[in-house]
């Protein structure tokens, strides 16, 4: 669900666990915030190789409603991975089409 977040800043968290924390200030204006838990299979791209140490441990996908941040969000998302275990993010890019 859409959570109204404004220039006060917020916290939006999904039914899955998944968190994002947005700053004071970080938005312009109010906009409804979602953040959606994606599984491997909605990424459309292959999979890294779990043979050379990668595991997937999650991904999902952050609107904003077309609001931009002024200051980093900070995310806290939940995975199966053993505490310390080195993570690898990366962003899809903007013109990427959503499965």
């Amino acid at each position: 669900d859409a959570v109204p977040v404004g220039r006060s800043g917020g916290i939006v968290q999904n039914a899955d666990g998944y968190q994002v924390a947005i700053a004071e200030d970080a938005l312009p204006r109010e906009a409804k915030i979602t953040i959606t838990t994606l599984s491997q299979a909605d990424l459309d791209v292959p999979p890294l190789p779990e043979g050379v140490g990668y595991t997937y441990g999650g991904a999902f996908d952050l609107d904003t409603s077309d609001a931009p941040m002024r200051i980093p969000a900070q995310l806290a998302i939940p995975t199966d991975l053993p505490v310390g275990s080195k993570v690898i993010s990366g962003r899809r890019p903007p013109n990427w089409p959503k499965t």
